[in-house]
């Protein structure tokens, strides 16, 4: 297991500490990735509550990662078919 760092992040010009031990470049992303969904949110919908804005992101992010996670398993599945039909090909032959 590697060393973990501390590593400040700031969202919505809060800032925090986060205890971890990816690469600081991968946290600084995520952090890159909600400031910009919780931006977007903000300037189409006009919230000023940052709970709001932040409870919005929170569902738009896990929407998008949801339909990550069912099209993966989609493609999962038809490379698992591939699989299966060569196994049976190459076990025929």
């Amino acid at each position: 297991m590697s060393d973990q760092q501390q590593i400040k992040i700031s969202v919505l010009g809060a800032e925090y500490k986060v205890k971890t031990d990816k690469d600081p470049s991968r946290i600084h992303k995520i952090e890159d990735y909600l400031n910009n969904k919780i931006r977007e949110i903000s300037n189409d919908t006009h919230i000023a509550s940052s709970l709001k804005i932040t409870t919005w992101a929170a569902l738009f992010i896990a929407e998008e990662f949801l339909s990550y996670k069912e099209k993966t398993a989609q493609h999962e599945k038809k490379i698992n078919d591939i699989i299966e039909k060569i196994d049976k090909t190459n076990s025929e032959t």
